[in-house]
C-alpha cells in the first residue's frame, strides 16, 4: 500500500464535528473502489477561525484517490509546487483546498498530527 499525506481546508466556515463527519464520508467513498486506511486529525486555523484536517491515507489506486478528492472540494486542476526534494500537489476547488505530499517519515508525521489531539483511524 502507498501512503500519502493530505491537508484539507474547507472554504466555508465549518466546525470540528462537521469536518470529522465529512472525512468519514470521504473515507467511505474511497473505500468503495479501493482498500484504504485513513489516519486523521482535525485542528483549528488560528488565523482564520476555521478548521482543517491532516490525513495519512494508505491506498492502492491513485486515480480513485485523486478523483474523490476532486469531488470532495469541487476542483479538478492540480498544481505542483516543488520545494527541494518535496513535491506538493495543490488543488484549490470550489469548496476548499487540498495539499498532497509524499511521506518520508510516517512516525514523524503522525507525531506532528498528534500535537493537539490524538489521531483517529478508519479501516
Amino acid at each position: 500500500m502507498k501512503s500519502v499525506g493530505i491537508m484539507i481546508r474547507r472554504r466555508n466556515r465549518t466546525n470540528k464535528k462537521l469536518l470529522d463527519k465529512e472525512i468519514i464520508t470521504l473515507h467511505s467513498k474511497l473505500k468503495k473502489n479501493d482498500t484504504i486506511i485513513t489516519h486523521y486529525t482535525t485542528e483549528k486555523d488560528y488565523t482564520k477561525g476555521n478548521y482543517h484536517t491532516h490525513l495519512i491515507i494508505q491506498h492502492n489506486d491513485d486515480e480513485n484517490l485523486y478523483n474523490q478528492l476532486n469531488k470532495f472540494i469541487g476542483g479538478n486542476t492540480w498544481e505542483v509546487d516543488k520545494r527541494g526534494l518535496d513535491e506538493v500537489k495543490i488543488n484549490n476547488g470550489k469548496w476548499g483546498e487540498v495539499h498532497t505530499h509524499q511521506i518520508w517519515d510516517e512516525v514523524g508525521f503522525k507525531t506532528y498530527m498528534n500535537k493537539h489531539e490524538l489521531l483517529k483511524t478508519l479501516h
